[in-house]
């Protein structure tokens, strides 16, 4: 689903559907990218008659992991009959929060937002497999440039269930028309050569097989991260848009 179609409240809607058919007893763990993230989702997780155990490094729910651990608890007790877990990507995928899932017993679903990034080794590991609902939410969760973390997303995840593009949106109404205005940015003569000594250190890490497909390793994946990152930071971006904004003024 494009950026701004709605991505938080169509998971949310499925996990209250879900709920209803499970006969109102189910286990809610729900992962963002970032703690910023989290919060948003926190808002509309409220309005949603949930209150989220809210689970990462700088929590205002200082007693969080207690927390935790005390719901599921209860959950498998049957005291509860739902609790709801939001997480950052690294304390869902750290050994402590990994431990506590396992220890659920019964329904449990998992929302990924901006799932594209589970197609990565480190994350990818962190899936369990047991978990029997899950949902991944992306704008784009094709991984550009890694067929293999893209199909681990596809295994995991199952086919495209929704698919609305900013086309749809736009088309309907739902989303403002816009356009494009390309800036050009060049790097810096030192960004230029970093960017260059990369990626000859990338190419160390790919290999192509007799079909000529190539792989490239988690290494390489790293390094064109960091790649990526450079491009993004480029020096000039500030000065480009300082003086299109003089433009618009």
């Amino acid at each position: 689903m494009a950026t701004g179609t709605g991505k938080t409240y169509t998971g949310l809607a499925a996990i209250s559907n879900l709920y209803n058919n499970l006969e109102n007893r189910l286990a809610v763990i729900i992962v963002c990218p970032y703690q910023h993230l989290v919060e948003q989702w926190v808002e509309d997780i409220i309005m949603f008659s949930m209150k989220p155990i809210i689970g990462y490094s700088t929590s205002k729910q200082r007693d969080w992991k207690r927390r935790l651990k005390d719901a599921i608890i209860s959950f498998n007790l049957g005291v509860t009959n739902h609790f709801c877990f939001i997480t950052t990507n690294a304390t869902f995928s750290s050994e402590l929060v990994q431990n506590q899932i396992e220890r659920i017993k019964g329904s449990i679903v998992l929302v990924v937002d901006e799932a594209h990034n589970f197609g990565a080794k480190h994350l990818s590991n962190a899936l369990n497999p047991n978990i029997p609902y899950r949902l991944a939410l992306s704008a784009t969760i094709e991984r550009h440039g890694d067929e293999e973390g893209s199909q681990k997303l596809l295994n995991y995840f199952g086919e495209k269930c929704i698919e609305y593009t900013l086309k749809q949106a736009i088309d309907s109404e739902k989303l403002t028309p816009y356009f494009y205005y390309p800036i050009v940015v060049s790097l810096t003569e030192d960004e230029l050569l970093e960017y260059k000594n990369i990626t000859a250190q990338i190419f160390k890490y790919c290999t192509k097989d007799r079909k000529g497909n190539i792989t490239i390793s988690e290494t390489g994946k790293m390094l064109l991260i960091k790649r990526a990152r450079l491009v993004a930071a480029a020096q000039d971006k500030i000065k480009k848009l300082a003086d299109s904004i003089e433009n618009i003024k």
